[in-house]
């Protein structure tokens, strides 16, 4: 069960972190212990619903940079154009802890302590394919549901 935890807050944290959503952090919660699959069911489709613009029920490329640029434009406090660890761990409403500061590291490439939109960007893309199983340019709430549980 705490495989299936950690790998649900995984995916959630690292949605949170290419997106930089309020509705992507309530996800990162969505596997506590004894949990079904129905409320991890639940918990992801509000995060397709906080992506989804034309309605579609997924997660396109599009739709994900459109929300994922809102969001980080909204994140930055100082106007500065590169998020540091407390803007992304406010906007993720999630207080800074090792794994947060650790995704955040892992993305800061030139490790200057903050991560810019080139940065994001680039985690980004790699994480959208990562999630989408079948390849098909869109995120669905099974694909996500599946990362949780399964990753």
């Amino acid at each position: 069960m705490t495989r299936t935890l950690n790998a649900c807050r995984q995916v959630a944290a690292v949605v949170c972190l290419v997106a930089l959503g309020a509705a992507d952090a309530a996800a990162h919660d969505a596997h506590r212990d004894g949990e079904s699959r129905a409320r991890v069911a639940e918990r992801m489709a509000a995060v397709v619903a906080a992506f989804d613009r034309d309605g579609d029920g997924g997660i396109s490329v599009h739709e994900f940079t459109v929300v994922r640029a809102d969001r980080f434009a909204a994140a930055d406090g100082d106007g500065d154009a590169r998020l540091s660890l407390a803007e992304y761990a406010r906007a993720a409403n999630e207080p800074a802890t090792t794994e947060l500061r650790l995704l955040f590291v892992g993305a800061d490439r030139d490790g200057d302590g903050h991560l810019d939109r080139i940065e994001l960007d680039a985690v980004s893309a790699r994480r959208f394919q990562d999630l989408d199983d079948n390849g098909d340019g869109r995120l669905d709430v099974d694909e996500l549901v599946h990362h949780a549980l399964h990753h």
